[in-house]
């Protein structure tokens, strides 16, 4: 059979679909988050929360799909990540319509825990189809999907600000926010790969030693790769703008201008992540983005200017960006159970959202946020060093 006749054949048009599918998934998973953090605000004055209170109850998202990735990750290699896709993704949209109507700080945090967990299982199988469709490409596409994540986020932020602006409340915002992404959910659900994640009973049992769930050692390197990406990629959500405001004496509308410069980044490196990877591999793609971030991000610490500060936040953006997509991607690849390898991955990388914060609070404390900082530049150095052995199977072409 020729080329034009395999690529418009009914399989390579149901792959298509899927990819398509995949993509308006991941898309309206950006969204959803985008727009509950365009609302925080207004909740927090609602409630008439501290500070302190609303940060500890922030904490709730990250340990609810701490808690459901393990589970979604067991369960897709039974069940497909078709069908837990589609129960995760109605499940955080259900969550994020009566997220703004929690009467108080306890419910809300259980209302974000079980939003969390939501976004968590739709994490771990939504990336499973990723892989499963990466297999039958044959070549790089995890990126585009993680891209449209990040696409997905920033039109959640101009839209949610929008509205905000409006005067919009948050019950309405998000009520309309989550039976659109509902909507979304269930139509491209019926063009996911039905069959994507099943494990056979024998193999799924034999995934780890009698007595044993530890993962094996190459997995545990993707999950550290992943933990390192992670708290860098929080330092610069929570930690950036407190940088140039309070350390570089920049305004308060420039101080925002060090994560756009890390958010734009991040999206134009996904967007052009598959092709660099097609091109030089995925080991040499995440240690080279490693040494980026390290370097740029140290080197404007050192300068200790606000132009600098700026560029090394795009740096650090372009350097994470093929990081989360080529981990997630390389776990699912060396794997008979992708859908509990992609889970173990991703856990232990949600860890970087606990750990990241706090520990660069506590170094700031002891010296200064610079040297807090600093914690960035040392975690990409270690993902990077991690990337450049073999022993992290980030090497090698998606198996098709």
């Amino acid at each position: 059979m020729s080329r034009a006749a395999l690529e418009t054949s009914p399989g390579a048009r149901a792959t298509r679909l899927a990819r398509t599918a995949v993509l308006a998934i991941f898309c309206m998973n950006g969204a959803v988050v985008a727009h509950w953090y365009a609302r925080i605000p207004a909740v927090k004055e609602r409630l008439q929360a501290s500070d302190g209170a609303l940060g500890l109850v922030l904490l709730a998202p990250a340990l609810g799909a701490m808690i459901c990735m393990p589970i979604v990750g067991a369960l897709t290699g039974r069940l497909g990540s078709r069908r837990l896709t589609l129960a995760c993704g109605v499940f955080l949209s259900a969550c994020t319509c009566v997220l703004a109507t929690a009467p108080s700080l306890p419910l809300l945090a259980l209302a974000l825990l079980a939003w969390g967990g939501g976004g968590g299982g739709l994490d771990v199988s939504m990336n499973g189809q990723g892989v499963a469709i990466e297999r039958t490409y044959g070549r790089p596409i995890m990126s585009s999907f993680h891209a449209a994540f990040s696409g997905g986020g920033m039109a959640g932020a101009v839209i949610g600000g929008r509205l905000a602006d409006a005067g919009i409340s948050p019950e309405a915002h998000l009520l309309g926010a989550g039976l659109f992404s509902m909507a979304v959910i269930l139509a491209a659900s019926r063009f996911l790969l039905r069959s994507a994640g099943k494990v056979p009973v024998a193999d799924a049992a034999g995934q780890a030693p009698p007595g044993s769930a530890w993962p094996p050692r190459w997995l545990l390197s993707l999950g550290i790769i992943g933990l390192c990406c992670f708290i860098g990629e929080g330092a610069m959500a929570e930690w950036s703008a407190v940088y140039l405001r309070q350390n570089l004496g920049t305004s308060e509308a420039y101080a925002t201008t060090g994560f756009a410069a890390f958010s734009l980044m991040m999206a134009v490196g996904r967007l052009c992540g598959d092709r660099l990877t097609q091109r030089f591999g995925p080991r040499a793609l995440v240690a080279s983005g490693g040494w980026l971030a390290a370097s740029s991000l140290g080197i404007g610490l050192l300068l200790g200017t606000p132009l600098a500060a700026v560029i090394a936040c795009g740096c650090v953006g372009a350097g994470l960006s093929t990081v989360a997509p080529l981990a997630f991607g390389a776990a699912g690849r060396n794997s008979d159970n992708p859908g509990r390898a992609i889970a173990t991955v991703t856990t232990v990388s949600y860890f970087g959202f606990f750990l990241g914060p706090p520990l660069i609070g506590l170094v700031s404390q002891a010296f200064s946020l610079r040297v807090g900082l600093g914690v960035v530049v040392v975690g990409a150095m270690v993902f990077a060093l991690l990337a450049g052995a073999r022993s992290s199977r980030l090497g090698g072409p998606p198996r098709g």
